[in-house]
C-alpha cells in the first residue's frame, strides 16, 4: 500500500515506488532506510531517516523501503503557469 498525503510518500518494507524522469531530483528520507536506484547511474545509494539526497537530472528512480514502513518526502513540481488572453 502506498500512501501519499501532499508530497510525502509511505512504502512498506520491499514496496517499490517508480518515479518518473525528470521528475523529482532531491529525496527527503523522513523515516526507515530507502534504498535508491536511478536510471543511467551504476551507484545504488541507502538513504537515513534525516538524509536529503540530490540526484541529477536523468532516468527513472526506483525507491524501495528496506524497514517495516519508510516515509519519504519530494518536492511538489509548481503549478503551471496560466495564461490570460484578452478578447477585448
Amino acid at each position: 500500500m502506498v500512501a501519499m498525503v501532499t508530497d510525502s510518500i509511505t512504502i512498506a518494507e520491499g514496496q517499490v515506488v517508480v518515479l518518473p524522469q525528470q521528475t523529482h531530483q532531491v529525496i527527503h528520507a523522513i523515516n526507515g532506510v530507502l534504498w535508491i536506484t536511478q536510471g543511467g547511474n551504476v551507484h545504488d545509494m541507502l538513504l537515513h531517516a534525516g538524509e536529503r539526497l540530490a540526484l541529477a537530472t536523468g532516468g527513472m528512480i526506483a525507491i524501495q523501503s528496506l524497514q517495516a514502513a519508510s516515509t519519504f518526502r519530494i518536492p511538489l513540481p509548481p503549478p503551471p503557469a496560466t495564461a490570460w488572453i484578452s478578447t477585448g
